[in-house]
């Protein structure tokens, strides 16, 4: 029997596709788990004619995990910064899982009370958008997804 994760993904629009991109090939590794049927939860669920800021709101509350796909639009956005994160790096807030989406100088942006946390990016490649064929790409995905379910039985959430 597997368990049950929700996994909030947050992530910058102004990335355009790569967040879909990177979804994709962690999906491929996620979905066969034997451990945890992991659900990605993302603003894209949000129906027509719902209110957006209340569905993100509830979906924060609800996950098990934040899934932080940074870059500098992530850090730069304000709705991030003051709706997403703070929920993310307080105590009460749920486990986070940052993963860097696209290259940036750690040293120099205002990490948002992040730069205490372990980042994740592969050292071949660094970032998911330096990944440009299918094969770093799944590289990529497979050693994350690996972290992932790590993260997952320290936390003691194994069935």
């Amino acid at each position: 029997m597997r368990r049950l994760i929700t996994f909030f993904v947050s992530y910058a629009h102004a990335d355009k596709r790569l967040p879909d991109t990177f979804v994709q090939y962690l999906n491929e590794q996620r979905l066969p788990s034997k451990h945890y049927a992991c659900t990605l939860w993302r603003d894209t669920a949000i129906l027509m004619g719902q209110d957006w800021h209340a569905e993100i709101q509830q979906a924060l509350h609800a996950c098990q995990a934040g899934l932080l796909l940074l870059s500098p639009a992530f850090l730069a956005s304000p709705y991030i910064t003051q709706q997403e994160l703070p929920h993310f790096v307080t105590s009460a807030g749920a486990p986070i899982l940052p993963v860097l989406l696209k290259p940036f100088a750690l040293q120099r942006h205002d990490m948002q009370g992040l730069a205490s946390y372990q980042m994740f990016y592969r050292h071949d490649q660094q970032v998911f958008a330096a990944c440009t064929t299918d094969v770093t790409r799944s590289r990529f995905a497979a050693s994350l997804f690996a972290q992932i379910e790590e993260r997952l039985d320290r936390l003691g959430l194994r069935p």
